[in-house]
């Protein structure tokens, strides 16, 4: 068994180098290229320029997000303190305006859904404005649900952000009228890397069309919720769309 268990983890970490060999390859090739051409005083034209300088920028802007989800991967994934060893995260609890923090949210991505053509819709119910959790890392868990909804969900759908009040606690959800997802899939994707399968297939950009990472977006999600004694759970119909959704305590 100990032998079989090392194998597998030892697949897991060349899947894992595949995919960030293939995830960096094609944002570190537009940078350097870019650079060169703007170094060689080949582009006399200002509008040229400019072209070469967004394409720069743009690569540069995918190479930090992919950085930034290779830290939150180590994150989740070191040995916890002061916290039961459950993932290297110590939380630091406050009352949250979801009202603010879901407004955050909503502008941050508001010019992506905009050029998807997608609706954004924000709710937060009378009585379900407050909770007590980790503000930061509240909002990662938000904005990698609400991305992974732009993301599965084709041009002209619909997400929505709500929370609502159930007792003691609140219920935030992410709903989308996206791809939906497979009944035997729906344990897997909680899974780190588990998009490894399609590699190759992966888009570089972050929020095309199921477009995708490196596949660590739920873990991250799934590991910041358990250290808030908390779970995430899905209720999702293929071709019809899914929602995410989780609860945390009212604050005080």
């Amino acid at each position: 068994e100990r032998s079989r268990a090392l194998e597998i983890l030892d697949q897991r970490k060349g899947e894992m180098i595949t995919v960030i060999m293939h995830e960096f390859r094609t944002p570190l090739g537009i940078v350097q290229s870019s650079a060169d051409l703007l170094a060689s005083g080949l582009l006399a034209e200002a509008s040229a320029m400019e072209r070469v300088a967004d394409a720069l920028r743009k690569g540069v802007l995918r190479l930090t997000d992919l950085v930034n989800q290779v830290r939150e991967l180590a994150l989740v994934s070191a040995p916890g303190r002061n916290n039961g060893g459950r993932g290297g995260l110590a939380l630091t609890r406050s009352e949250i305006d979801l009202q603010e923090m879901f407004s955050q949210i909503e502008r941050q991505f508001s010019e992506i859904v905009k050029a998807r053509g997608q609706s954004f819709q924000v709710e937060v119910q009378k009585g379900a404005g407050t909770v007590y959790a980790d503000a930061p890392l509240l909002l990662i868990v938000l904005d990698k649900l609400v991305s992974n909804a732009i993301r599965f969900t084709p041009d002209g759908g619909e997400i929505r952000l709500s929370a609502e009040r159930r007792a003691g606690m609140v219920t935030i959800a992410v709903r989308d009228n996206g791809l939906g997802i497979e009944k035997s899939q729906q344990r897997l994707i909680y899974e780190k890397f588990y998009e490894v399968g399609e590699a190759m297939l992966h888009s570089s950009g972050r929020f095309e069309f199921k477009s995708a990472g490196l596949g660590v977006g739920l873990a991250v999600v799934q590991a910041i919720l358990d250290q808030h004694a908390s779970a995430i759970e899905l209720d999702s119909t293929p071709g019809k769309g899914s929602k995410f959704y989780f609860s945390l305590p009212v604050a005080a």
